[in-house]
């Protein structure tokens, strides 16, 4: 096992992460309370709600799409952070034990590699599920959405990237496994 690693730039990435991770649980909270909020209003047909001294909300028929697009983003979004932040986090302490190149960590970095493809994929279907639930309500219909789609090219590069560093990092553990069984 090799010597700790204690240097600032590594603290300054723990302490990002651990700032990510809470805005990652955050997000993912305020997308549940608005989903929640929305299925509150669908339930009582749409237009205006009143909740007792706290906030009223009037639904305009146009802003049904966007609220719920972003209900939806804010939940696979910050689902999809907490994994990769989570993944990150171990790294770095792997990192800062002085044992990055372990096998749980190839693994790791291909969680990250996954969470970013689905949360590129995700992006494509998202305005599908929006219009299925905005037609399925069908008081909160109104409104054009886009369906086009867009093919990310950064993010399927850094899929790939991703996965060649795993794949780094497998031989990394295997050559040092090797390594410790010589001496």
């Amino acid at each position: 096992m090799a010597k700790p690693l204690r240097s600032w730039s590594t603290g300054i990435l723990r302490v990002a992460l651990d700032i990510a991770v809470a805005a990652s649980w955050g997000l993912t909270a305020f997308g549940v309370l608005l989903l929640a909020l929305l299925a509150i209003i669908a339930m009582n047909g749409g237009g205006e709600i009143k909740l007792p001294s706290i906030l009223q909300i009037q639904a305009q028929p146009n802003g049904w799409h966007a609220l719920l697009l972003g209900a939806i983003g804010c939940v696979i979004i910050g689902i999809g952070a907490i994994f990769v932040t989570t993944a990150l986090r171990r790294i770095i302490a792997s990192l800062e034990a002085g044992d990055p190149f372990v096998p749980e960590n190839a693994r790791r970095i291909r969680v990250l590699a996954v969470a970013i493809a689905a949360l590129t994929l995700a992006s494509y279907i998202m305005p599908g599920i929006v219009e299925a639930l905005t037609r399925a309500f069908g008081k909160l219909g109104g409104g054009a959405i886009r369906t086009d789609l867009d093919f990310n090219i950064p993010a399927w590069m850094a899929v790939i990237v991703l996965l060649v560093l795993a794949q780094i990092f497998d031989e990394g553990a295997r050559l040092r496994a090797e390594e410790q069984m010589t001496i």
